[in-house]
């Protein structure tokens, strides 16, 4: 099936219309001559060919394909023509999105031969989405920046719940905690699971202080973070009894952080650099707040809490903190450092 402007329609084009979860194939766009009826919830959906780099997944020249599923036998209704396969060309890239995500969205909506409705995790969840909005209009500093942070936040909201956010994330941290000097009762920090929170650190305050010709560039702003990062860590911690040798117990936390806010300094060096630099101007507001999950009653919990939270402060200051600062790359220098 081809799905292309009117007045450049092939002889094996139809008008097509999904409502709901039912695909319907008319012979013009008057709607009269209904041709076929495709149950979406019968068909799979994908792009095809399979396997596209993902800046040509839209592309025109590629078509979305709804196949019938294997273990699917075609209905004896009139209106199913016991095709198993369509191919659909759309005009324009950003409506092939458009009729894509819906094609595939109606295909979800029930289990076949039942009127079970399937959920959909793809779609935001509202109080997130609310707060969004509410604290982009919470006070006038947001004003300026309102758009950027509405981008930030579009984008957050669309990738935080994924399992590839979460491995990255936990990944990151490990390699944070492998650096950390840690007292001698404290073992390996291990991460056992991380959630990266509700919401984005909001920019404000945004102050540019120069770029010259040379391309530097050094500019400031507020970052308030108030999301609730929790990453539950696992750790050995060293007894030392007077009756007994000394043994190590495992004990489980959760570590909260609840708000990070301060002043940040953004700076880009001249070429050849190949990334972007910041660092909070001096310490950062902190609210975190450490719980124990798993602990033996024989360890003195408050000194092992007191000893994590003051390394994460130390970590914080020692990575972010100027005159250190962290760097995020914005082009893969394939470890040459640069841009050359």
């Amino acid at each position: 099936m081809l799905f292309q402007p009117k007045n450049a329609r092939p002889k094996d084009s139809y008008y097509a219309v999904l409502r709901y979860d039912t695909l319907f194939l008319y012979e013009s766009d008057q709607q009269r001559d209904c041709k076929a009826v495709v149950p979406m919830n019968l068909f799979e959906v994908k792009i095809f060919p399979r396997n596209l780099p993902d800046n040509e997944v839209f592309n025109k020249e590629h078509p979305i394909q709804i196949k019938r599923k294997p273990d699917i036998i075609p209905s004896s209704s009139v209106l199913d023509n016991g095709q198993d396969e369509y191919y659909i060309f759309i005009h324009s890239p950003v409506i092939k999105e458009d009729w894509y995500l819906a094609l595939l969205y109606a295909s979800k909506l029930r289990k076949p031969g039942t009127k079970q409705k399937i959920q959909d995790k793809a779609q935001f969840d509202v109080e997130a989405i609310q707060n969004h909005i509410r604290v982009l209009h919470s006070n006038k500093h947001h004003e300026h920046t309102r758009w950027f942070n509405s981008f930030l936040g579009r984008i957050f909201l669309g990738v935080y719940k994924t399992k590839k956010i979460q491995d990255v994330m936990i990944a990151k941290i490990t390699r944070k905690t492998l650096k950390l000097k840690r007292p001698s009762f404290l073992g390996e920090i291990k991460v056992r699971s991380f959630n990266i929170g509700h919401s984005i650190p909001y920019i404000t305050r945004t102050k540019m202080h120069d770029l010259a010709l040379n391309g530097e560039l050094l500019a400031e702003f507020h970052l308030a973070y108030r999301g609730g990062i929790r990453v539950e860590i696992e750790v050995d911690v060293g007894l030392g009894l007077s009756t007994l040798k000394p043994v190590k117990v495992t004990v489980v936390l959760a570590v909260l952080v609840k708000s990070i806010s301060g002043m940040m300094t953004l700076k880009i060096k001249a070429p050849p650099t190949n990334r972007f630099w910041i660092g909070f101007q001096e310490p950062p507001e902190m609210d975190i707040v450490i719980e124990p999950i798993v602990a033996d009653k024989a360890i003195k919990l408050n000194m092992v809490l007191t000893a994590i939270e003051s390394k994460i402060r130390e970590a914080m200051v020692e990575a972010i903190v100027l005159p250190n600062m962290d760097d995020y790359p914005f082009f893969d220098s394939k470890g040459t450092g640069g841009i050359f």
